[in-house]
């Protein structure tokens, strides 16, 4: 889809209007090198898969939608009028976010030779979310067609791949959240802790590597390689 106006538009004011589309908005960037390759982005719920895109879609911005799944045929439709319209015309493409959600986890992948690409996976807790996907509270992965940048997600138990995982909060037991990697390029994977709620400083995080039989206890801008 396209930002038909001259001026930003409020995706949770579009949202609003929607009939049968999930509540995520998707983004993509164009690879500097690369003319057909580039990496997506997503923001739900206040959250922002890399920290950076919000829900004010610039003018002429384009975005990508999904429609709720349903019994075949389901019909989706997209609202927009004069009332989604805003005055925020500080906002370039795809600009930082504001306040974050509390309690959300932000995880990041590069190859060791492009640390300044990485790709970004989110976990974060909320009363009404579920284990399985749902579009009120998940957001997609749209794998990177960008070769020198992975494409990292979480997997529910259904084996839908999540770019951001809204999940019931833990109420004090353990809980797994499944990784799962795409690859375009033979490399050496850098993970990275790279934004953390202070709710969550106190809980311990660990990162397991179940081929290599590790288990590394992870925190702000802790690596694993």
């Amino acid at each position: 889809m396209g930002n038909p106006y001259p001026s930003p538009v409020d995706w949770n004011l579009i949202d609003a209007l929607n009939t049968n589309i999930d509540n995520a908005v998707y983004y993509f960037s164009n690879s500097d090198i690369d003319q057909y390759g580039g990496t997506y982005v997503t923001y739900i719920n206040g959250i922002s898969s890399d920290g950076k895109a919000t829900n004010i879609i610039p003018s002429m911005q384009g975005f990508f939608i999904h429609v709720t799944d349903g019994a075949y045929p389901v019909e989706g439709r997209l609202v927009m009028n004069n009332s989604v319209r805003v005055n925020d015309l500080d906002h370039p493409f795809i600009k930082s976010a504001e306040a974050e959600q509390p309690k959300f986890l932000r995880l990041s992948a590069c190859f060791s030779t492009s640390p300044d690409k990485p790709d970004y996976t989110v976990v974060y807790f909320d009363d009404q979310a579920t284990p399985e996907f749902d579009g009120q509270f998940d957001a997609l992965k749209l794998l990177n067609t960008d070769i020198n940048v992975p494409s990292i997600f979480s997997v529910t138990p259904s084996a839908s791949r999540l770019s951001i995982n809204g999940m019931p909060p833990p109420g004090g037991q353990s809980l797994v959240v499944p990784l799962g990697i795409v690859t375009q390029a033979d490399g050496n994977i850098m993970f990275r802790v790279c934004a953390i709620d202070p709710s969550m400083v106190a809980m311990k995080i660990s990162l397991i590597d179940s081929v290599a039989g590790a288990k590394r206890e992870i925190a702000l801008n802790s690596e694993y390689s």
